[in-house]
């Protein structure tokens, strides 16, 4: 059975792998850039909220259904975060990718957050599974 990890804030869980998350962790602590290193971080939003904003289907990689499609096969564990070396991140529940920061339109940090996005065949190497 595969482990991942989840974190949840403001209405978004993040799940990664158990070994993107030592990965994550590692490459934190020696001062790299966890997503460069090739770390991927899922992230997951209500089906109402991706179904009412187009452009959250382009940064989510899906809704809780999903998600909990991808748990009942029988082949993924998903634990807390603060068992993992991962920092619990929780890309996207901040608005960031929107450019939003303290009320501003701060770029840099939309598009450090823009990184996060994932690919459907992102997924389905991570979890191992097939999706259509």
């Amino acid at each position: 059975m595969a482990r991942f990890f989840s974190s949840s804030n403001n209405g978004v869980t993040a799940v990664i792998s158990e070994e993107h998350a030592n990965r994550y962790a590692l490459v934190k602590r020696a001062g790299g850039d966890p997503i460069a290193a090739g770390c991927r971080v899922f992230t997951f939003c209500s089906k109402d909220s991706m179904e009412r904003n187009f452009s959250q289907k382009m940064i989510f990689s899906g809704n809780y259904e999903n998600l909990r499609c991808l748990v009942e096969t029988g082949k993924h564990l998903i634990l807390e975060s603060s068992r993992s070396g991962w920092d619990g991140y929780v890309p996207f529940s901040n608005g960031h990718q929107w450019g939003y920061q303290l009320g501003s339109n701060d770029q840099p940090y939309q598009l450090k957050e823009l990184r996060f996005v994932t690919t459907l065949q992102d997924l389905r190497e991570v979890f191992g599974i097939g999706i259509n």
